[in-house]
């Protein structure tokens, strides 16, 4: 794989990371937001919880990938 290859797989792995981010803030807010409706926000919560388990993920791949440059 090539520097640019890599750079251009960092980038992409930062983007997404970004929008998993957007989407956590989100789910943030419309958990804090909805009142005291268990219905919203539950599933809310566990957005907000899987979208940021996810942007660590992207985190991490993309510090491996950028070491291995």
């Amino acid at each position: 794989m090539c520097i640019r290859d890599r750079v251009l797989a960092i980038a992409t792995l930062d983007e997404l990371a970004n929008l998993s981010s957007y989407v956590s803030r989100v789910s943030y807010a419309v958990a804090v937001n909805c009142g005291q409706e268990p219905e919203v926000m539950e599933p809310a919560a566990a957005i907000m919880a899987a979208t940021m388990v996810i942007g660590g993920g992207l985190q991490f791949a993309e510090a491996v990938v950028a070491i291995t440059v």
